[in-house]
């Protein structure tokens, strides 16, 4: 059976949140037919055998320079984990590890690796993304690790929806004074729960089900390195009229997801959405149509499988 084993141990830690994101893509290679590992003990990687179908997920976050000891050139660690891979013959996904690609200890993987990160639709505009972008348009092994929703793609359609709120917004602060003028509007229902503290999955989701439009909010560095993140494809997988805050949004999905940038604009089109239910159900199907070809870690998955099966035929 193939597999995708993630690889998140003291001495490699797949870091922080970064961890849900890899287990949601690793679901995507579930759908496509492989079984997910993970391991927690490096040593444990010795009893697993590993063929050229496999793939061991890896993590860095260190994108600007080489002063993590651990990403050293001389790092013992390192060179033991690249002596192991090439040894096994599976095919390593290395997150951020572009300042290492060029790395003299790399040359034992004989190219066979796949390096991934954020997905950068335009070129990105702050100096270590940039240096990042530089580096993976330059080799064949990139293949971006894109945000997107973790549910499986038949299922988009078929959820229970009451839309008895206007929108909904789940998340860090970001437009925040729009976010408060929204829950402050007299007579109207909106979904805004900055986050920590957390609420649960069930809650979380229960309020894209019960919203008409979904606000795809981000940090500014994600508006300026063009990264759309999780929320706006969860939007369009359970049904909601999108808008955001990120041009980038409405380019991908060619103008289904709409942009806005003022609190004026974005008053109108949640009305919009909410009084005309002839541009609301266009909008939803729209968009479901849409997440349901492209907007899942199943189409994203399979990008990566698809570059192993290049990589081995090298």
């Amino acid at each position: 059976m193939k597999r995708i084993i993630i690889l998140n141990t003291p001495e490699m830690p797949v870091a922080g949140t970064h961890l849900f994101h890899a287990k949601k893509l690793c679901e995507g290679f579930a759908w496509n037919g492989l079984d997910v590992v993970e391991i927690n003990n490096i040593s444990d990687l010795d009893g697993i055998t590993l063929n050229d179908e496999d793939f061991v997920y890896i993590s860095n976050h260190v994108i600007n320079g080489t002063d993590d000891p651990m990403f050293s050139k001389s790092s013992p660690l390192v060179e033991s984990l690249l002596y192991y891979l090439a040894q096994k013959k599976c095919i390593p996904i290395f997150w951020f590890w572009h300042p290492f690609i060029n790395n003299e200890q790399m040359n034992i993987l004989k190219g066979r690796y796949i390096l991934t990160g954020e997905d950068f639709r335009l070129k990105p505009k702050s100096p270590p993304h940039i240096k990042a972008w530089e580096i993976q348009n330059k080799i064949r092994n990139y293949v971006p690790s894109t945000f997107s929703a973790a549910i499986h793609p038949d299922k988009i359609g078929t959820f229970n929806r009451s839309e008895t709120s206007m929108s909904n917004f789940i998340g860090c602060s970001y437009k925040q004074e729009w976010l408060h003028s929204l829950l402050n509007r007299q007579g109207e229902k909106h979904h805004v729960k900055i986050t920590p503290p957390f609420i649960t999955e069930e809650e979380r989701i229960n309020t894209f089900l019960d919203s008409v439009t979904s606000l795809g909010f981000h940090s500014q560095a994600n508006i300026d390195n063009s990264v759309v993140v999780e929320r706006v494809f969860e939007g369009l997988a359970y049904g909601n009229v999108v808008i955001s805050d990120n041009p980038c949004c409405k380019v991908m999905t060619d103008g289904i997801i709409e942009y806005v940038d003022s609190y004026e604009s974005l008053i109108d089109l949640i009305h919009r959405a909410w009084y005309d239910k002839d541009y609301r159900r266009k909008k939803q199907i729209e968009g479901m149509n849409w997440c349901r070809n492209h907007g899942t870690y199943k189409p994203v998955a399979l990008k990566f499988i698809e570059k192993a099966g290049e990589i081995n035929a090298w």
